[in-house]
């Protein structure tokens, strides 16, 4: 953009400019996203230099296409735009999967009128397995999208790792939900020897009550058909929830104990 005379700007001059309320300027400058050329140390005014405008109009670009202020202030930092503006645009590719995804439920849901169609659940003993796994916090509004993120870091270490790629992978929940988030450990089937830089965990076995979904149905549903067998079946739901996600189907399996 053509710029105007090199000076110092006051803040209320380069909000005019840059088309910023001064409020925005000041929040920019509390998070590090665009930071005064001066504070004058008596007054505390701030201070902006006419060479700054384009800072301000790709920062005001960058934040209409919803990347998040943490991220921008990375590039007004030094950090490489490229990479930012590749990594917004996944998150945004990752946003409309979620929201197709939902549109989908949203779907079978007017076509069977909120009727609820139930799994089929089956009882598997399971031995402990050992998985490598990467501990994280969800929250509870957006567990699914946030498993998938934890997943994708899980599966970028064991990549960096030399480890072969799983076919598919897990995590384990408490079977209460006690807080909001929730810490929970995603993991991956890898088989030994596992690498030095990836935790490990022994997943615990027994009998486990299971159910399996396809990919697109809400978890919620696989719980309520596990938990409501259990009431039926005389048998008690205890210690962990492990969720399963393979290519086509999601297992829900919760491990019990006989009801004394």
């Amino acid at each position: 953009m053509k710029q105007p005379d090199d000076r110092e700007l006051s803040i209320g001059e380069f909000a005019r400019w840059s088309r910023l309320p001064v409020s925005t300027l000041r929040y920019y400058h509390e998070i590090g996203v665009l930071l005064p050329a001066r504070v004058d140390a008596s007054s505390g005014y701030r201070y902006y230099e006419s060479d700054q405008l384009d800072t301000a109009v790709l920062i005001s670009d960058l934040r209409q296409l919803g990347m998040p202020p943490a991220d921008i202030a990375v590039v007004t930092g030094g950090g490489d735009l490229s990479v930012a503006l590749k990594a917004h645009r996944n998150r945004l590719i990752s946003e409309m999967e979620d929201r197709e995804r939902a549109i989908s439920r949203l779907d079978e849901l007017l076509a069977t009128s909120r009727r609820r169609t139930r799994g089929r659940v089956t009882i598997e003993t399971r031995p402990p397995a050992v998985v490598a796994r990467l501990r994280g916090h969800v929250s509870v509004a957006s567990a699914a999208k946030d498993v998938r993120r934890l997943i994708v870091r899980l599966r970028a270490q064991l990549r960096t790792a030399g480890a072969a790629n799983p076919e598919w992978y897990g995590a384990m929940f408490p079977l209460d939900l006690e807080s909001d988030p929730v810490e929970v450990a995603v993991y991956a089937d890898v088989d030994p020897p596992w690498p030095h830089s990836i935790p490990i965990e022994e997943l615990p076995g027994g009998d486990f009550a299971l159910v399996s979904h396809e990919r697109n149905t809400p978890f919620a549903s696989a719980y309520a058909d596990l938990l409501e067998w259990c009431e039926t079946n005389h048998r008690q739901a205890a210690g962990v929830v492990l969720e399963e996600y393979r290519s086509r189907t999601t297992t829900v399996a919760v491990s019990l104990e006989e009801v004394q």
